[in-house]
């Protein structure tokens, strides 16, 4: 958007929100000299590096995992808008495979837990407002293996899943986590189940989402378990 003519740019900073005492047209907080801005949006790895941004795409030093979960999203038109979605959030979220198997037995059914997105929030007790930090975003691929080997030899209540590809299953499994990483109002109702003891149901959506990935996947007749967001109150 910068016009190298006149010097100036023609849109407001679409993040600009986050620096309010500066004008929505500088770059840089006015100071290109120090700072450098080649896009502004992005995925960042554990320590708050960039990983991903528009402009330049996946960085050289990116974890191989987080490039996989990535691309795994990237797969379907609903993933890709998703992962575009993280890209643009204002708060830093990371992405990560896990070989852990999160297996439990629960009132003697077994329960999957395919994926999870934790989330470090400041909270105000006072004003009950809220400020998102991060988002680490992890697929627990060890679950899902089992969960794919099994899948077709037994009926698990209300939760089946007709895939045999694992990265079919990564990218499904990414973008329902992406819900509870980026949308306002899934995140509210989250936190407000934790901190309020309120009982929304946050996995309608990231389900609906689900479903429809592996539907364009070309993956018919199945649900997935509901993986168990965790929060972080600070």
């Amino acid at each position: 958007m910068y016009d190298d003519v006149t010097g100036r740019w023609g849109v407001v900073d679409p993040l600009a929100g986050m620096y309010p005492v500066w004008s929505p047209y500088t770059y840089c907080l006015n100071n290109p000299i120090i700072y450098i801005d080649p896009d502004g949006r992005k995925i960042v790895d554990a320590n708050g590096n960039f990983i991903y941004t528009h402009s330049g795409g996946w960085a050289k030093n990116a974890p191989e995992n987080a490039v996989r979960l990535g691309n795994a999203m990237m797969g379907t038109r609903t993933g890709s808008l998703l992962f575009n979605k993280m890209v643009d959030a204002k708060h830093g979220i990371t992405l990560n495979i896990s070989q852990e198997s999160k297996i439990y037995e629960i009132n003697g059914k077994t329960a999957y837990k395919l994926g999870e997105a934790s989330k470090s929030v400041s909270y105000d007790h006072n004003t009950g407002d809220y400020t998102i930090n991060s988002v680490n975003i992890t697929v627990f691929k060890g679950t899902s293996k089992e969960y794919l080997e099994k899948a077709n030899t037994f009926e698990a209540d209300s939760y089946r899943i007709s895939t045999k590809n694992n990265d079919q299953a990564i990218g499904a499994i990414g973008a329902h986590e992406s819900i509870h990483a980026t949308d306002p109002q899934n995140i509210k109702e989250s936190i407000e189940n934790t901190v309020k003891g309120t009982s929304y149901d946050v996995e309608k959506e990231p389900n609906r989402i689900e479903m429809k990935v592996l539907d364009e996947q070309h993956v018919k007749n199945m649900k997935l378990l509901k993986p168990i967001p965790t929060i972080k109150i600070e």
